[in-house]
């Protein structure tokens, strides 16, 4: 029994370009060589390649060279039995007959050691009776080490002389033994991964041999578990972003750039529809509802909405709408749609992101509210008829309100003009310094009296009560509330 690979017609059908290829990958060389040799590039030589394995119906390079390998052991043999038979029957003598083949044997060896593959000739009973150069090269020995041992004790692993004894079973039956995987083992210990084909055959003077041919996989191998371990890892990263794509707050589609519905995550339909939106649903099927531009209050046709801005290629920036009979309610959306390109141009798809906004009105609502509100408390504080100051952590004027103006006759700018405001404000250092201590330590002091000196120079009496430990405002640290006080004690 042949391997079906060994039939010379799938090789027919291969391209001159492509046979020269094979020839030239038979006779050991890498892609490089080849590609420079035919003037050719390394690319086109990957190309030749994948139409090679397509004719020859295999699927590996080393399995098309193989191929070529077992040809030309075919063809080895076939001529030399042909010229055996051809110099028996015009060479007269013995002598002549020895010489010529002598000179075939020659010849047979010759292409013996320089078969691009590791060949071994064994005798029916597995013993080393020869070996090419590659395969001494590869193991690591000379030709002598590997004589008269038995082929199983290359082998590595619990089941090797188990592998050999079926194949050299199998191959005396007639049968052959293709692509049978081992793991051989090299003269410094290592070991390596290697397929086997194994035939019988019979010399010219009748010696029984079996040829055993090995292909080191380990890089094939190496390249096959890098490449799974990345489909696993691409699988893990695809079913972690589909997570991530499902938990996202945002709402996400995606359309086909017929506008045809493609993909959607949970926020997009807890907000679009009330129900899953089908697989392949024409977006314009989604467009049954009234879109209101709020800055406008005018009508948004479907034609101009962002996702079929980006279908037509437009420019499709995102923009808020009110949108009224989403879900039976009416919502403030942000709508946004880029378009996703092929490297020539081409549309591939449309990715629309939606953003409920409600929350985020609500929110904006309360920030307007405490902002007026702010205001209002400004606006009170400044005209409230009893003076207010404040400090802040830095022991800077934060505050300076229009009755402490109309007490003293400075404005808040002429305070923050000033070097030292304290000492102008309060010139007698004791009283100066009593009040700081009073300030530091107790933070609810009531109407302790403390002259202050106006701008026109006169000293007025006013009741200060601290009313830091009583109210906390970002930015004052100190807060003191000041009633001016008549001149006259008695008038009280």
């Amino acid at each position: 029994m042949r391997h079906p690979l060994a039939d010379s017609a799938d090789r027919k059908r291969l391209s001159q370009r492509e046979s020269a290829i094979l020839e030239l990958a038979a006779e050991g060389k890498t892609d490089k060589e080849i590609a420079r040799e035919l003037g050719i590039q390394i690319a086109t030589v990957n190309t030749h390649w994948s139409r090679i394995r397509l004719k020859l119906n295999v699927g590996s390079r080393t399995e098309a060279v193989s191929v070529v390998q077992r040809e030309r052991a075919s063809e080895v043999e076939a001529v030399l039995r042909s010229e055996r038979d051809a110099l028996l029957g015009t060479i007269a003598t013995e002598r002549v007959v020895q010489a010529e083949l002598r000179r075939l044997v020659q010849r047979h060896r010759h292409m013996f050691e320089r078969i691009p593959a590791l060949i071994v000739a064994t005798d029916p009973e597995g013993t080393v009776r020869d070996a090419n150069r590659r395969w001494l090269q590869r193991l690591g020995y000379e030709l002598e080490e590997v004589l008269q041992r038995p082929i199983g004790s290359f082998l590595y692993g619990p089941d090797a002389s188990e592998t050999i004894h079926r194949t050299l079973r199998f191959v005396g039956d007639g049968g052959s033994v293709v692509g049978q995987p081992c793991r051989v083992r090299c003269a410094d210990g290592s070991v390596f991964e290697a397929q086997f084909d194994a035939d019988a055959t019979t010399d010219p003077e009748g010696q029984d041999w079996v040829l055993f041919g090995f292909i080191d996989v380990s890089e094939r191998n190496r390249l096959k578990a890098a490449l799974a371990h990345e489909i696993e890892r691409s699988e893990h990263d695809q079913k972690v972003m589909g997570g991530l794509f499902d938990i996202l707050p945002v709402g996400i589609a995606v359309f086909g750039p017929a506008g045809d519905f493609r993909l959607a995550n949970r926020a997009f339909e807890d907000l679009w529809a009330p129900e899953p939106v089908p697989i392949g649903e024409d977006v314009r099927r989604l467009v049954d509802f009234v879109v209101i531009d709020p800055a406008t209050g005018a009508k948004v046709e479907p034609q101009d909405w962002p996702v079929l801005r980006a279908l037509r290629g437009e420019r499709a920036d995102g923009r808020e709408y009110r949108i009224y009979g989403l879900n039976g309610r009416v919502k403030p959306v942000w709508m946004a749609a880029d378009p996703v390109w092929s490297a020539s141009g081409q549309l591939l798809s449309v990715v629309a992101s939606f953003v409920d906004l409600s929350e985020v009105q609500q929110l904006r609502q309360s920030h307007d509210r405490l902002t007026e509100l702010e205001a209002s408390l400004r606006t009170l504080v400044h005209h409230v008829p009893v003076m207010l100051v404040a400090m802040d952590e830095n022991g800077r004027l934060a505050l300076w309100n229009d009755a402490a103006e109309r007490a003293t006759g400075y404005t808040f700018a002429d305070l923050l003009e000033m070097e030292r405001p304290m000492e102008r404000l309060f010139p007698d250092p004791a009283t100066r310094a009593t009040m700081i201590r009073e300030w530091a330590d107790n933070p609810d002091f009531r109407d302790r009296v403390w002259a202050i000196r106006a701008k026109d120079g006169r000293m007025r009496r006013v009741a200060w009560s601290n009313l830091s430990g009583r109210v906390r405002l970002p930015g004052w640290t100190s807060i003191l509330a000041g009633v001016p006080l008549p001149d006259d004690p008695a008038a009280l």
